[in-house]
């Protein structure tokens, strides 16, 4: 594409982001942790309590880059984090996609199941109910495949506020527009508060 490699650090995903927010213990020297007080104290972040999370994530889309639809997820990066299978067991929402959720089973399997916009909608009005707090990988609105404009994590975050009367400032995205991706971009590869742009 023409691009001159020496113009590039690195990149950060909201996956990176959403990792390093996960996994960030309070004694930590880390920028990620004092750049949201709010949700640090809204999910108890850098604690070692177990999180139990609501998780929606992808299947169909998932399918096309090479995952089933029904498939075995391993959180052992995010040991702190359970799946809980239903908003009124869950301490938190966690997003990475728009069109499945995961749930463990009886031997405590977590797996990724396929659910309908129904569905999907019927989980997000229960935990804007009990006013949980929500944690948003890929934030963005909308995102191009193929000829299609498919649904991102960022729409659900919008109908969980506007739809469901959750509390934005209970809505925590992990990615751009908000300034913790950039902070941890900064923190990763060395960039001084002074050769930057807040």
């Amino acid at each position: 594409m023409g691009y001159d490699r020496s113009w590039f650090a690195g990149c950060v995903t909201s996956g990176d982001v959403a990792r390093a927010v996960l996994t960030t213990r309070e004694g930590d020297d880390t920028a990620i942790l004092r750049s949201d007080g709010r949700m640090w104290s809204d999910v108890q972040l850098g604690s070692d309590e177990p999180l139990r999370c609501l998780h929606l994530t992808w299947s169909q889309r998932g399918a096309k880059d090479g995952f089933k639809t029904k498939q075995t997820i391993d959180l052992g990066e995010t040991p702190r984090v359970e799946v809980a299978n239903d908003p009124e067991s869950a301490d938190a929402v966690l997003i990475h996609g728009t069109e499945a959720v995961t749930r463990t089973d009886e031997s405590g399997v977590a797996e990724v199941h396929p659910a309908g916009e129904g569905e999907v909608e019927d989980l997000l009005r229960r935990a804007a109910a009990r006013n949980l707090p929500m944690l948003v990988a890929n934030p963005d609105l909308v995102t191009v495949s193929g000829e299609e404009l498919v649904a991102m994590p960022g729409s659900l975050a919008r109908k969980y506020v506007e739809d469901f009367g959750a509390p934005r400032e209970r809505v925590h995205l992990l990615g751009k527009p908000s300034p913790i991706i950039y902070t941890l971009a900064c923190e990763k590869f060395g960039i001084p508060k002074g050769e930057r742009t807040d």
